[in-house]
């Protein structure tokens, strides 16, 4: 029972920790912002830290 309890407790907070963007948004990942243009695109918007001079432009923004 505890067992149970414990997995649907996990379950809720891994589904409750995604975060869904929407057109219109803005993602920071790893110093760099996206925008999201479409439901299926981001566009690279600009570099956070001025400290970074290499940037690796992952093929995939959270499945955009």
């Amino acid at each position: 029972m505890k067992r149970t309890i414990f997995l649907l407790t996990l379950l809720a907070a891994v589904t409750l920790s995604a975060k869904a963007y929407e057109v219109g948004d803005w993602i920071n990942l790893d110093g760099i912002y996206y925008y999201v243009r479409s439901e299926t695109e981001v566009e690279v918007y600009s570099v956070v830290d001025p400290e970074i001079t290499d940037v690796v432009i992952p093929k995939t923004v959270y499945g955009y």
